[in-house]
């Protein structure tokens, strides 16, 4: 899902906008994100394109490219924008760090000598 996501953000990214509605690979990577019917992606698309620039300013920011591009995505697939952008990015791919060890015995810092006030 992560690589189709970036596959999509990417091409997004080198179309315009107009164009990036209506291009069949882009509805085919947002289907394979969404689960949705090829039919409703196009309905979508279709959708968009229809609108002017000023129209179309109300569900998409116009930059960064990046994070434009993540929204078209989401207005395709109705997935939230944070997610593909994250996704697309690896913005969030880090492992959270293990917390377990501040919560065994002794490790706890109000316990520990070297953090006791004055």
């Amino acid at each position: 899902m992560k690589s189709d996501a970036k596959t999509a953000v990417e091409l997004a990214e080198q179309l315009d906008v107009k164009a990036a509605f209506s291009n069949s690979h882009l509805r085919e990577l947002c289907v394979k994100l969404s689960g949705y019917h090829y039919n409703a992606i196009e309905a979508r698309g279709k959708f968009y394109e229809k609108l002017d620039e000023e129209s179309r300013a109300h569900y998409l920011p116009r930059y960064p490219e990046r994070v434009r591009a993540a929204h078209l995505i989401a207005l395709l697939t109705d997935l939230p924008p944070g997610f593909i952008f994250n996704w697309a990015t690896g913005r969030r791919d880090e492992k959270k760090p293990d917390t377990t060890q501040r919560l065994k015995r002794g490790a706890e810092p109000w316990r520990d000598k070297r953090h006791a006030p004055g």
